[in-house]
């Protein structure tokens, strides 16, 4: 058994999620006071639907919530187990999902991360004031068709592939116009749907190049550490080398495409078999499950995935 850790993205987030973990764990309680300070002081167990359509406020309970699970899992199976799990172990995220690899990793932490995050989301937000933009998720269609359509002499420099989710499912983003105008051609060119995603920004695309200088310049701040397990990178698809150029590389994953498909191809080449993803929903796991059937999926966020996530695991871990 070899095994993934793999972190939830914004997206997923709901009203009330981490109020079970921060209910029976001090060490979740307090992630969750350390996010609320780090922003606007806000307390992020109890944030509305409305209020979590905020970047800033989303990111950080999103990350709470994440890491929140993350340290469950350690605590429901005691140090022999999770000894046994985490070797050779390496961690990934989705798009925000990978500052949360980068904390449980152990190249930041948390008091640092939080700010970070903070920072993030407000660059972000303020780059989409400055440039609004859109985002769609194309169904249904070949990735290279995709992009070949985006290869049009309308739509170069103005849309951008985003999200590589798995295969027939590619997140495009750029300006408004230009992006709707695109979604209308790939479903004449044959794609099942295009759904525009309630986003206010293109990200992951160069319309967050203004948000790049405040991030690069607040990650500066902080010191980064060896990291505890291997660290997989949306921007390669493969494994990030190195944590000394992390705040240059913290400001081109914001403006690059998110290589998930990749990113899990490269997990099942390097021989991982699990993969564990922790945060709101199920998103990354379903995705995993469309790019291949030969790596075994759990999640945890709450305590009954995380009861059954444990009982899964205890069993094939003492049967190894």
């Amino acid at each position: 058994m070899k095994t993934a850790f793999i972190f939830s993205g914004q997206g997923a987030q709901y009203p009330g999620m981490g109020q079970e973990l921060a209910a029976r764990s001090k060490t979740a309680a307090a992630l969750f006071d350390l996010a609320g300070r780090a922003g606007d002081g806000s307390e992020l167990l109890s944030l509305t639907r409305e209020e979590l359509t905020d970047t800033r406020k989303a990111q950080l309970a999103t990350v709470a919530v994440s890491l929140a699970a993350f340290y469950a899992l350690q605590d429901r199976l005691g140090p022999d187990l999770w000894q046994q799990l985490e070797t050779d172990a390496a961690v990934a995220g989705f798009s925000l999902g990978e500052y949360s690899a980068l904390g449980a990793a152990g190249v930041i932490t948390a008091e640092d991360l939080f700010p970070l995050i903070d920072a993030r989301g407000h660059a972000m937000a303020e780059a989409c004031r400055q440039q609004p933009g859109a985002m769609a998720a194309v169904l249904g269609l070949d990735d290279v068709r995709v992009l070949m359509q985006l290869s049009e002499d309308e739509f170069i420099d103005r849309v951008f592939p985003a999200n590589y989710n798995c295969p027939g499912q590619l997140v495009i983003a750029g300006y408004e116009a230009d992006t709707m105008r695109a979604c209308e051609q790939l479903k004449a060119a044959g794609a099942r749907r295009c759904l525009r995603l309630k986003v206010a920004g293109a990200f992951h695309t160069p319309l967050m190049n203004a948000a790049r200088p405040a991030l690069i310049r607040q990650a500066e701040r902080y010191t980064y550490r060896e990291p505890e397990y291997a660290v997989f990178s949306n921007f390669s698809g493969d494994l990030l080398s190195g944590v000394s150029s992390l705040p240059e590389y913290m400001g081109q994953h914001m403006c690059n495409p998110v290589r998930w498909t990749a990113e899990v191809k490269s997990l099942e080449r390097r021989g991982y078999t699990d993969v564990i993803e922790f945060g709101p929903g199920k998103v990354l796991c379903g995705l995993v499950q469309k790019i291949t059937d030969q790596l075994e999926t759990y999640h945890v966020e709450d305590t009954a995935s995380l009861e059954d996530t444990a009982a899964r695991l205890q069993k094939k871990l003492r049967q190894d």
